[in-house]
């Protein structure tokens, strides 16, 4: 990993953003980088909750959407440690495997996302 890639991704070992994606596309534009960040926010937030409520009525084929749907958005704000849970509880719904692990997994996902929610807010106030 380059410099100047590193200088792109916050946080620690349990919770990794990489943004050099959204640097790659947004040119350092930080106004488009604050929106990214707070469309993020705002969209995951309560996609982590319906991912809960499907998971609580064993609803997979919800789940596996959901899932799908966060990854997708983990693509422009890399969370690792999310990504791989999502992309883990889409395949495993679709398969019809390990569905008695969904539960801890969705409750990672939104743990997950609350620390990057965090990190993302911190950053986000310290862009100039």
């Amino acid at each position: 990993m380059s410099n100047e890639e590193s200088q792109y991704i916050l946080g620690d070992e349990n919770t990794t953003i990489d943004l050099s994606f959204l640097y790659q596309i947004a040119e350092d534009d930080t106004e488009y980088i604050r929106l990214m960040i707070d469309t993020f926010i705002e969209t995951i937030a309560p996609v982590t909750e319906e991912m809960a409520q499907a998971c609580a009525s064993n609803d997979w084929d919800t789940l596996q959407k959901k899932a799908h749907y966060t990854k997708s958005s983990l693509s422009v704000i890399q969370v690792k440690q999310m990504r791989d849970l999502v992309v883990s509880i889409e395949d495993n719904c679709k398969k019809g495997l390990l569905l008695d692990e969904m539960p801890s997994k969705v409750r990672e996902v939104a743990r997950q996302f609350l620390l990057a929610k965090d990190i993302l807010l911190d950053y986000k106030s310290s862009i100039i």
